[in-house]
């Protein structure tokens, strides 16, 4: 199953939120829930004036070290 991320930037000050979603509905059902509206309320009352958000659709991840460990030298492959 397709993961989705969402990344979101904030500006000022600078830190970044990484959340991980089993789908596309499931992301859209936190933006609805109350706990996110309490969210945004908070940044807002922290004076936060821009950010910057973005979802990504994961088809495929894997380790990016090998099974003892090594480093890999390719993905994906």
């Amino acid at each position: 199953m397709p993961i989705v991320l969402l990344r979101i930037r904030l500006c000022r000050p600078a830190f970044q939120v990484y959340e991980l979603w089993e789908d596309s509905d499931a992301l859209a059902a936190h933006f609805e829930h109350p706990t996110y509206q309490q969210m945004v309320t908070l940044l807002h009352s922290a004076k936060i004036v821009e950010s910057v958000n973005q979802a990504y659709l994961t088809e495929r991840s894997e380790s990016v070290y090998g099974p003892n460990g090594e480093k890999k030298k390719a993905y994906f492959v």
